[in-house]
């Protein structure tokens, strides 16, 4: 085969992924994994034009996933593929990024992936789902399901309504979506897509947090107003990262902010104006980052037309002291309640929404400097 590393296969029974021996015949609809420095990798055999039929299962291992494989010299189109308890996505490695994409057909949306065709000896993930964990369940490869061409084929013409961002390292980046769907909750449900983590990727690799589980592709019901999303990640490496609008096809939203929990700040996303920001700590952070959607019936705040160019914007808001800042350096604020006692002080980011929560409900005064001079502010949290 030409393969310089060690053939794994997984089992699913156990979770962990099993050597291959040498001579061992390699079965078709099966998924294996390898690495190699060679530029071709030769398989010797006849061609499949066969029905394949792959049982699956769900152990508390392995929690439902299964890795399969195209059997054909073809590309396959998911849609046409008969399954059986099986959730209507796959998953797939993506060597160069070093991330998993996934493609969620009842939403029509992929992140990492941009269509529901699987390349031709492609080796996937399935997962079954642990409703239906009691209940048989298979994936069933048919020359009926090959597709001629790469064309991207979804499920409909019209576009769903999403809301797509990216962790990036500045080189590599690594998708996750918000997706409305009529049929959605706002808890996990079967239109959710768990998110399949690398955790070697040298990209910031971002998920919905819900219900302590990380989600790749998040159905939500439609709403109205604002909607706050928890976004989790997971860094391999300590260092600067950012997080960046990808692509938004929502209805009447009027703007996507990204809340710094760590940092106190709020920041307006588009595809122009990234979040920069550092990473202290490898390993995976499910409470900095909140996701929040504003729709176009709700003021913001953010671009008030009196305030004036080189002072700051404070206001109360959701037990948060608001402070919109103007792009001078230096930028310190100091928090007092009226007896002049000291509550709080640090840095605010400039040009930015600074959100620091209140110590309590009553009047503050905010005194801010900046190389600029210094600004006094009195806000009431109710």
């Amino acid at each position: 085969m030409g393969v310089t590393n060690k053939l794994f296969v997984y089992n699913n029974s156990t979770g962990f992924y099993e050597e291959v021996g040498e001579n061992t015949i390699l079965k078709p609809g099966i998924g294996y994994i390898f690495r190699t420095n060679a530029e071709k990798v030769i398989f010797s055999g006849d061609i499949n034009l066969s029905e394949i039929v792959v049982d699956l299962g769900w152990s508390s291992t392995a929690l439902g996933w299964n890795l399969v494989g195209n059997p054909f010299t073809g590309s396959l189109d998911w849609s046409t593929i008969s399954k059986t308890n099986v959730a209507n996505a796959f998953w797939i490695w993506q060597n160069r990024d070093e991330v998993y994409g996934v493609y969620n057909y009842d939403l029509g949306t992929g992140v990492n992936i941009a269509s529901p065709i699987i390349p031709s000896y492609q080796a996937f993930w399935v997962k079954v789902p642990t409703e239906t964990k009691n209940d048989s369940a298979s994936i069933t490869f048919s020359t009926s399901n090959l597709q001629a061409n790469t064309t991207s084929y979804l499920k409909s013409t019209s576009m769903p309504e999403l809301l797509k961002i990216a962790g990036s390292n500045g080189m590599v980046k690594d998708e996750t979506a918000v997706v409305i769907n009529q049929d959605a909750s706002d808890n996990r449900d079967r239109l959710d897509s768990d998110k399949m983590l690398s955790k070697t990727s040298d990209a910031l690799e971002l998920f919905s947090s819900l219900e302590d589980k990380p989600i790749a592709i998040n159905a939500i019901p439609a709403f109205t107003e604002t909607k706050e999303i928890p976004i989790g990640y997971y860094a391999s490496k300590a260092g600067d990262y950012q997080i960046e609008l990808v692509n938004q096809t929502m209805t009447n939203l009027e703007s996507v902010i990204l809340i710094d929990h760590d940092r106190h700040t709020e920041w307006t996303l588009s595809p122009e104006n990234p979040y920069h920001f550092t990473v202290d700590n490898l390993g995976s952070n499910n409470t900095r980052f909140t996701l929040k959607m504003v729709t176009q019936t709700v003021p913001t705040n953010i671009n008030n037309p009196d305030e004036k160019k080189d002072q700051c914007t404070v206001y109360a808001q959701n037990k948060h002291i608001m402070i919109k800042t103007p792009d001078n350096n230096n930028l310190r604020y100091h928090l007092t309640d009226m007896s002049g006692r000291t509550l709080d002080n640090g840095n605010l980011e400039p040009q930015s929404l600074n959100r620091i929560p209140a110590p309590g409900t009553e009047i503050y005064i905010v005194t801010i400097a900046s190389d600029k001079g210094k600004e006094e502010h009195k806000v009431a949290i109710e």
